[in-house]
């Protein structure tokens, strides 16, 4: 290897779990970079051919890394986090009773279900069928 490391290197995929976006992605465009440069040196058909599936390779990389971290944005935003019926504030999970009521608004709800139950949600608790 490089350096005396017999080692193989990291794929994209094990750098792109391990970097932020922008590091991933500064990572890509200097990896684009030196496979330009390594390239023009090489003047033959055959080496552009390859640097333009290159090229066509990163940029769909960089397109499905952002996919990726929209679809996780998207679950830590609106799918994880548990949220009032009424309003929509998120809350955290409460240990004990599952008669919740929301910070932000009169609503009082069933953690189990999320239904709306008004005033009080005691009643709800005893045949709530998430329970």
């Amino acid at each position: 290897g490089v350096l005396g490391c017999s080692a193989s290197p990291f794929s994209d995929k094990d750098l792109a779990s391990g970097m932020s976006s922008a590091g991933f992605a500064g990572y890509v465009k200097g990896r684009a970079r030196v496979f330009a440069a390594e390239t023009r040196e090489e003047v033959n058909p055959e080496a552009q051919k390859r640097l333009q599936a290159e090229q066509q390779r990163l940029a769909a990389l960089e397109q499905a890394q952002r996919k990726v971290l929209a679809a996780r944005k998207h679950i830590e935003d609106e799918i994880l986090p548990c949220k009032c019926p009424r309003c929509l504030s998120p809350y955290l999970d409460a240990p004990g009773c599952t008669a919740m009521q929301c910070g932000n608004c009169p609503c009082n709800f069933c953690a189990w279900c999320g239904a709306d139950c008004g005033g009080d949600a005691l009643p709800h608790l005893s045949f709530c069928v998430y329970k």
